[in-house]
């Protein structure tokens, strides 16, 4: 029924039996194999409408018969109607598993192709998917419920056959014989009484068009309009929802696309930086050049002046040799400041690497921009990297002179600070204990109190698109925050702005190399020989005179001006230029190629170690002057680290530009230990290294 209950002539019959015999049935349904099973299990007492065989009579209690039935065959409109059930033998057919027609299908065709199915809703599954062109049911005479519902594109297909024919009985299982008994003695009394009959010609009537109740129909009604509000509530639902994830994705999209330009601006500053910084390297390698031979000319002006000499022409030769020295400072800081490598940490004292960015800011801010140094030449030294430190005060500077318009105050001071109350304004966390204070101060506009919490987020800016990347602060807190240090921000509106810069102060034991504490903007090259107390060493004349030096350089000013002061003090001097190594010449011009080349007493190297050909005329020299001394001058302040240079050979290292003086005194110390040590031996002397001499 349309309530879920069993309805039928065997149902009804089953009711008038159980009347008779005084028992209360109740009914189960469940697929036809699943109840035929529990039967057979004794779990159910009878199953109605089995169609009797002997195979069955075997298995479980058959009542009397009580209808008749008929094995019915129909076909899909595109297979073949056949007149007899054995040209189905090379067909798919569909039946319910376990049912009289599967029974009957295994016994006539054995090798028939059958789809099996659970029941007569998997039947009809099965056939809407095209699995079988033609299924088998059984169709019951006089009760028109129990005739198939036909699958769309299915027919009828007649066949006269005599054993298709059966007759229904009830089912009870087997050995339970109380129990068949009681069935046949209700079903003969049903029979006998007309009460069959009746229940036959109730079903067997054609069905009448039910009519539906009004409270019914009203119910249907209600259940109708609620499922189309419920789906009306749905749509508007998931359109809300589509039209929020559109929202959503079309925000994700503009801010990804916003960052996109953003990193796209930085690559591009990134790449202008890296070509500024390859630009401005080259050009200090060649201005080094300029100023080591303006140093050296100024120098040898200088000693010709003779006794008496004109005074006022004397000091303006020193007025030229500290403006050079001036230039070669702020050169060098300019390569350090352009290197992509960053290397390792330093002690190093605050005083001293302020006084250092203030070259650059001189050099860099306009004259309407007044820097004020208030450093405690006291404060205690800071663990740092010297090119990173430099980074982070240039960023605040450059952001001080922007706030201030190109014209005010930027303030530097360093202190060692005690607090217990202070707290990161980039991270949040607290800040106590001992510090050593980095302050940059300016008196311009200000930062907005709403900008603050973004100011130190990567891309943020307040200028426009083609004067700031938004890199600045976020690149110095970062910066900072690897060397364990916190920032302190303090900007009232209209009264600039105050970066701190907190670093933790360094150990009191310098652990670091003899390079570590020293100022990037020293000059350093290869010291003197330490004199012996017992033997004094000789003037630099009597060392130097006679002695065979080779000179090989790129720049001929260089090597003009180093022949020329080495020819002063009596050297023999054969210069030659690096080109020639790449052309596949030595250094002595014709003689590379004799059998007995004139002895050399040191060789002169200029270059970088990190260039090829400087390499690769180290190599060549090495082979060809076994045993000769071999120095390099180089204005690559890494080259100068032992590390670098004393696995290679070479007895020593000198960084330009060196003034004439310091290059005569390392060059005799050179040659002094080399004479006193073996013949064609390199000096042991640890103390020709690099470290740094300063001189005016």
């Amino acid at each position: 029924t349309s309530q879920g209950e069993p309805a039928g002539l065997a149902v009804d019959l089953i009711k008038a039996i159980a009347a008779r015999e005084g028992f209360e049935p109740t009914f189960k349904i469940e697929p036809w194999y699943s109840l035929r099973q529990a039967l057979e299990q004794g779990r159910i007492d009878m199953l109605p409408t089995m169609l009797y065989s002997d195979q069955r009579a075997q298995e479980v209690n058959l009542s009397v018969p009580y209808l008749r039935g008929r094995l019915a065959l129909f076909r899909h409109k595109r297979a073949p109607e056949v007149g007899d059930v054995a040209a189905l033998s090379a067909r798919r057919i569909a039946v319910i598993k376990h049912s009289i027609s599967h029974d009957y299908l295994r016994q006539q065709l054995p090798t028939a192709e059958l789809v099996l199915t659970d029941s007569p809703e998997d039947l009809s599954a099965r056939l809407d998917d095209g699995l079988a062109d033609y299924f088998m049911r059984i169709v019951f005479e006089g009760d028109n419920r129990a005739v198939p519902t036909l699958p769309a594109d299915f027919v009828a297909n007649p066949l006269q056959q005599a054993d298709l024919q059966r007759w229904v009985a009830l089912a009870t299982p087997p050995h339970n014989d109380e129990l068949l008994q009681a069935v046949n003695r209700g079903l003969a009394a049903v029979i006998g009484n007309g009460e069959y009959d009746r229940l036959q010609a109730r079903w067997s009537a054609e069905l009448e068009p039910a009519t539906i109740p009004f409270e019914h129909a009203l119910k249907g009604l209600s259940l109708v309009l609620l499922g189309g509000a419920a789906s009306l509530l749905l749509a508007l639902l998931w359109s809300w929802s589509l039209k929020r994830q559109v929202r959503q994705r079309t925000q994700q999209w503009r801010e990804e696309s916003t960052r996109r330009e953003q990193l796209q601006r930085r690559l591009q500053q990134g790449l202008k930086m890296e070509a500024l910084g390859q630009l401005s390297s080259g050009i200090a390698h060649d201005f080094n050049n300029i100023l080591t031979s303006i140093l050296a000319y100024t120098e040898l002006a200088t000693e010709r002046l003779g006794q008496p000499h004109d005074e006022k022409l004397a000091a303006y030769l020193q007025q030229v040799k500290q403006a050079s020295v001036r230039a070669s400072e702020l050169i060098n800081q300019l390569r350090l400041f352009s290197r992509s490598q960053s290397g390792e940490l330093r002690r190093m004292q605050p005083r001293t690497m302020i006084d250092e960015v203030s070259l650059l800011l001189h050099a860099s801010l306009p004259k309407a921009v007044v820097v004020e140094i208030d450093a405690d030449a006291q404060t205690p030294h800071i663990r740092v990297n010297p090119i990173k430190f430099h980074q982070m005060l240039m960023n605040l500077c450059v952001n001080a002179r922007d706030a201030m318009h190109g014209s005010g105050r930027i303030r530097i001071s360093s202190r060692r600070l005690s607090t217990t109350d202070l707290r990161c304004s980039a991270c949040g966390a607290a800040v106590t204990g001992s510090w050593v204070e980095i302050a940059i101060a300016d008196n311009g506009s200000g930062i907005d109190p709403q900008l603050l919490p973004q100011i130190f987020t990567l891309g943020f800016s307040t200028k426009e698109a083609d004067q700031g990347t938004g890199t600045g602060l976020s690149t110095v807190n970062q910066l900072l925050h690897e060397h364990h240090g916190h920032l302190v921000l303090h900007s009232p509106p209209a009264l600039g702005s105050t970066f701190r810069l907190l670093f933790p102060e360094a150990d009191s034991v310098d652990t670091e190399s003899p390079l570590s504490s020293q100022s990037l903007l020293s000059l350093p090259s290869l010291p003197s020989q330490p004199a012996q107390p017992a033997q004094p060493s000789p003037p630099s004349s009597h060392v130097l005179r006679g002695r065979h030096i080779l000179i090989r350089d790129t720049d001929a000013a260089f090597r003009a001006f180093i022949g020329e002061l080495l020819r002063g003090h009596g050297c023999v001097v054969t210069d030659r230029s690096a080109a020639d190594t790449a052309t596949g010449r030595g250094g002595l011009a014709g003689h590379e190629q004799a059998a007995d080349p004139p002895p050399l007493d040191l060789i002169l190297l200029a270059g970088s170690l990190e260039t090829p050909w400087t390499r690769a005329a180290l190599t060549q020299q090495m082979a060809f002057f076994a045993g000769q001394p071999v120095v390099l001058c180089t204005d690559n302040d890494t080259d100068r680290q032992p590390a670098r240079w004393r696995p290679l050979g070479l007895a020593g290292v000198i960084l330009k530009p060196v003034a004439p003086e310091d290059l005569i005194a390392h060059l005799t110390a050179l040659l002094n230990a080399s004479t006193a040590s073996e013949p064609n031996a390199l000096p042991p002397d640890p103390s020709l290294d690099s470290r740094p001499v300063s001189h005016e």
